[in-house]
């Protein structure tokens, strides 16, 4: 029992890493490549979900997950040659690559969060895991702050429409991680995973 409970803390400490590696990738990313750049990437976190999902024997592929799953891989790569092919965009190689390499990054954790609170839910509420994971998300966030900069006090001095949506994005990743967490007692990871593909709209 004690080794089950040492299981638990660090798969809660993994998924709250998860969670500050996945906001700091998509942050990161929005400073390379647009935001409809970042949203063509949002149908492959369903992906990479059912991926992890497979691999971990939890769920089976069927031909319907598996054409879902070359459509969304093939659409959003066609969305982003088309987007980057065209004459007026002054973005750099460098920093197409560097971008959409982040929203891979953020990909993959993103779906990683959903399907790793499954075994969590069997002993915890999805408010309790939410609170928790996102708890050690932000003290994760904290601790790399003055690795990264912004330790100026002048890097703190935000106008009103900045605080607006830092509590915004706070509020609305609060609220998504709950949602995402009470969805996976209901139905499968990768199904829920699946529900993402609506945000670019």
């Amino acid at each position: 029992q004690t080794a089950q409970r040492e299981g638990h803390v660090t798969w809660l400490v993994l998924l709250g890493i998860n969670y500050a590696v996945k906001s700091v990738a998509f942050t990161l990313a929005l400073w390379y490549v647009n935001a409809l750049n970042a949203a063509v990437y949002i149908p492959l976190i369903p992906v990479f979900a059912i991926i992890m999902c497979r691999m971990l024997g939890w769920e089976t592929l069927n031909m319907m997950q598996i054409g879902g799953t070359v459509l969304a891989v093939s659409g959003a790569l066609l969305v982003t040659v088309v987007r980057y092919s065209s004459s007026d965009t002054s973005t750099s190689a460098t920093a197409i690559l560097v971008g959409n390499g982040l929203l891979l990054l953020w990909d993959s954790t993103a779906a990683a969060a959903i399907v790793m609170q499954r075994p969590l839910l069997r002993h915890h509420t999805p408010i309790t895991l939410s609170a928790v994971t996102m708890t050690i998300a932000a003290v994760v966030l904290a601790v790399l702050v003055p690795w990264c900069g912004g330790t100026s006090s002048s890097d703190w001095v935000l106008s009103t429409t900045a605080q607006v949506a830092i509590v915004y994005c706070g509020f609305y990743n609060l609220v998504a991680a709950w949602g995402d967490a009470w969805a996976v007692t209901q139905i499968p990871a990768s199904v829920v995973a699946m529900w993402l593909v609506l945000e670019p709209i």
